[in-house]
């Protein structure tokens, strides 16, 4: 076999070809070698003599006569030497195996010489492989012997054939010790220093999972045993112990999702809308997660003292989860454009299923955003890239990313192969005082992912807070539910397979969508916030609208504080409306006044204009804590109605108009949608939390949200919707639905 020579060249040498050719430039010697032989790259030093090859080699040995001599139990002649058992007219390839070696070690063997018909041809010698290592080590002391080669037929005497059984027997056994105790050492006890591979199109690995615990206690088990919907009361500690297995890819799309590109240059890439509804080219990956076997285990509180929790509890076996999630990266930006999660839950006698899609986060979301990245990335093997970007992984290199600090602890062995270990830490986590968000990952140079990955976090509203800062402790205190939360999980790579061409980021197209046809133009947006006193609705596809619920509050015989405070400064900054009964809608005001007092009142409509006889008063309250007061914080947004078509435009978001129909169809909404709205200024009394929240300086936000909950078949569904009313974006949206 004819080898290319490029292993002679240096990784920098070898780096610049690829470049002329337009290769990747990523990866180990082993792997740039391979793509350039791959790309048809002609090597010039192949050119040369064979004599020149075989003085290369000497050199390589140490001295121009070095050889190594293999001797028999037998004293043979000058004329008995076995040349080789070699078929007429083949030619062996060498290989040198390089080891550290003792200085006063001696080696010695006979020098096994070939005969051939033919002289020596030049493009059947292959290059001799170089590396560091021997250069380095104290040339060994060998027995010399001059090296012949000559072209005299075999004779009787030497022919292979005649070759003793005892000798071969030796002469294999003394190769497979050298491999052992040379070869194999060096090859698996060392490892090059790389970066990263950049993923391809048609990447996958599949992965196991292992020794999975996690525990919830306090408040946080309280949200799990409302998002199933249990009337349990009495327990304290929730456990979950898992195994399964995983898989992780990149999608290969093809020229379906090219529609109005000129060429085929972005083939791989996948279409997908954004949060206003517009297409982008993106790289979408998958991660699914099969748990098939989970152990969960509820603990109660104890009788004698409710504020502790009983050592033991109760296990229940044989539960199921199964997890996909779909991520899409736009191929510009390198921004995540959307991520949807789909699961299916098996618990005991009861069935959940459903998925949350989610658009780019950003404002007010952005540090919940952040937050909640740091420890996805748990959940998944670490794609190596997108943490160390183009970095050199070697002994003490080190990082940020991505919301995680990394750096490499050292290179060892793992699940039998050589990898760099690297250890990353949560840098939200550490910096909020939350607890501590832990992976340990092992990676190697032939796969974009981690091949080996640890995962150890622990969330908790009281941890120690004296090394905090006062804005971390109010959001630990206001943001973080009491109790701990904490996960431990192993993934290992079971086997991978690569794809071809290589994603490349920071690629524009024709089709990508400018930022001025994404907003609204201004004239469509409504600046009520210095005389209004509520968002504006002006829906004609609601009979009761939102300016009516308004009106309907001076015709009411209570609901006081609400009169005053709307027929003054005040204003509506939170609204729900219900009209799940036939022509009659309930709305649900919250208000504030000039002087930050606070409060709500209910109010059912009916008819077509707000009168004593169409409004009835159903009740009213106060809030001890409202928000403050705020009127050049509240942002201009869109109307209630505006909201209402962008969403309702199948062209924009098919899926909540087609198929299930999750809020209607495009000329309105289901009577089962309730619709709201929520204004947030960043006044004095949440001043801090308004800048963990990312507001700006006299910014506010105004979100809409929908909410439909119906029954069909033997399933209960929920949907609830996000969105931003100040530009129009969709933040995300969940669907749930249980047996």
């Amino acid at each position: 076999m004819v080898k290319s020579g490029l292993s002679k060249n240096t990784v920098a040498e070898l780096r610049d070809l690829c470049k002329g050719h337009g290769l990747a430039i990523s990866g180990k010697k082993s792997v740039l070698i391979e793509r350039l032989e791959k790309a048809g790259h002609v090597d010039n030093s192949m050119v040369g003599s064979a004599k020149s090859r075989l003085s290369d080699l000497k050199v390589e040995m140490g001295d121009d006569d070095d050889a190594l001599i293999l001797e028999d139990d037998t004293s043979v002649s000058s004329d008995d030497v076995i040349e080789a058992d070699i078929v007429e007219g083949e030619v062996l390839e060498a290989e040198v195996i390089e080891a550290d070696i003792v200085a006063d070690d001696v080696m010695a063997a006979e020098v096994v010489e070939v005969e051939e018909k033919e002289p020596l041809e030049i493009d059947e010698l292959a290059p001799i492989p170089t590396t560091k290592k021997l250069s380095a080590m104290k040339p060994p002391t060998i027995e010399k012997t001059r090296r012949k080669v000559s072209a005299r037929k075999y004779s009787a005497k030497t022919s292979p054939s005649k070759m003793p059984i005892k000798r071969k027997i030796m002469a294999t056994s003394i190769v497979f010790f050298l491999l052992a105790m040379t070869g194999w050492w060096y090859f698996t006890g060392t490892i090059e220093p790389f970066t990263p591979d950049p993923i391809r199109y048609g990447d996958s690995m599949h992965y196991s999972i292992s020794d999975g615990l996690f525990t919830a206690e306090g408040e946080y088990v309280e949200k799990a045993i409302e998002a199933f919907d249990s009337d349990e009361d009495d327990i304290c500690r929730i456990t979950l112990a898992f195994s399964g297995t995983g898989d992780i890819s990149v999608t290969n799309g093809g020229e379906s999702q090219l529609a109005g590109q000129s060429n085929n240059d972005l083939l791989g890439v996948v279409n997908q809308r954004g949060s206003y509804g517009d297409n982008w080219l993106t790289v979408e990956k998958e991660f699914e997660q099969d748990y098939d076997d989970v152990t969960i285990t509820r603990f109660k509180n104890n009788i004698i003292d409710s504020s502790k929790c009983n050592d033991g509890g109760a296990s229940v076996f044989g539960n199921t989860l199964e997890l996909k999630t779909t991520t899409w990266t736009e191929l510009r930006s390198e921004d995540l454009l959307r991520s949807q999660i789909d699961y299916q839950v098996q618990l005991e006698s009861s069935a959940y299923e459903g998925s949350i899609t989610t658009f780019g986060l950003s404002g007010i979301f952005s540090s919940l955003g952040s937050l909640q990245s740091s420890i996805s990335m748990a959940f998944a093997p670490v794609e190596l890239q997108e943490l160390i970007g183009d970095t050199l992984i070697e002994d003490g290199s080190s990082g940020s990313r991505m919301g995680w600090s990394w750096r490499v602890v050292s290179s060892e062995e793992k699940d039998g192969e050589m990898a760099w270990r690297i250890f990353m830490e949560s840098e939200e986590i550490k910096k909020y005082c939350l607890g501590h968000a832990h992976i340990t990952i092992w990676a190697q140079a032939d796969s974009p992912w981690a091949a080996h990955q640890e995962v150890d976090i622990f969330i908790s509203g009281d941890t120690n807070q004296d090394t905090c800062d006062t804005t971390s402790q109010l959001i630990n205190d206001f943001i973080v539910p009491e109790g701990t939360l904490e996960m431990r999980m192993k993934m290992q790579r079971s086997s991978i397979e690569r794809g071809e061409k290589a994603v490349v980021f920071g690629r524009d197209y024709p089709t990508r969508p400018r930022s001025s046809d994404l907003k609204p133009e201004p004239s469509e947006l409504s600046d009520w916030g210095d005389e209004g006193t509520h968002l504006p609705d002006l829906s004609n596809r609601r009979l009761h609208t939102l300016e009516m619920a308004v009106d309907c509050v001076e015709y009411l015989e209570g609901a006081s504080g609400a009169k005053a405070a709307l027929s003054g400064e005040g204003y509506v900054w939170r609204a729900v409306d219900d009209r799940e009964q036939q022509d009659t809608t309930e709305w649900n005001l919250s208000w504030v006044d000039s002087d930050g007092m606070s409060g709500w009142v209910r109010i059912a409509i009916s008819g077509e204009n707000a009168s004593t006889e169409n409004c009835t008063y159903l009740g009213a309250g106060a809030y001890e804590d409202g928000p403050s007061h705020d009127r050049n914080d509240i942002p201009e947004s869109l109307t209630l109605a505006a909201m209402e078509s962008r969403l309702l435009d199948s062209n924009r978001y098919p899926e909540l108009t087609t198929g299930l129909e999750y809020l209607g169809t495009s000329s309105a909404m289901h009577d089962s949608v309730h619709y709201g709205h929520l204004i947030t200024t960043a006044g004095s009394n949440f001043e801090q939390i308004a800048q963990w929240l990312d507001l700006d300086d006299g910014a506010g936000a105004a979100t809409v949200d929908f909410r439909r909950t119906w029954d069909q078949e033997q399933w209960s569904n929920t949907f609830t919707l996000a969105a931003d009313a100040s530009d129009g974006r969709v933040v995300g949206w969940s669907f749930v639905r249980s047996t």
